[in-house]
């Protein structure tokens, strides 16, 4: 479900913006924190890329697995920092491939 659609039906809400952990290593404590904060039962949840994009790939695994694995509606950032149109078009695919839109 596309987020402007959750929001206009809303009223107030909560959402919580995540950073990617730049090492995959801590991706365990970081679901570990995610599955807490779902609890609070956000209307959606974003991720972001780090500087300059350098965690833009690390954001669609893991907009994906908040669809897939723990049923949040992930928003994932997209900045065109060093990306081209090619890049870009990609990651918008593989977004609405796993029902993100």
């Amino acid at each position: 479900m596309r987020i402007a659609d959750l929001m206009a039906d809303s009223g107030q809400f909560i959402s919580f913006e995540f950073f990617p952990p730049k090492d995959k290593d801590k991706w365990p404590v970081f679901f570990q924190v995610v599955e807490r904060l779902k609890q609070a039962n956000p209307l959606f949840v974003s991720v972001t890329y780090g500087a300059g994009g350098s965690t833009r790939d690390k954001t669609l695994e893991l907009v994906t697995r908040m669809k897939k694995d723990l049923d949040l509606e992930p928003m994932a950032h997209l900045t065109c920092v060093d990306a081209d149109e090619e890049y870009i078009g990609s990651f918008l695919d593989e977004l609405g491939k796993a029902g993100i839109d």
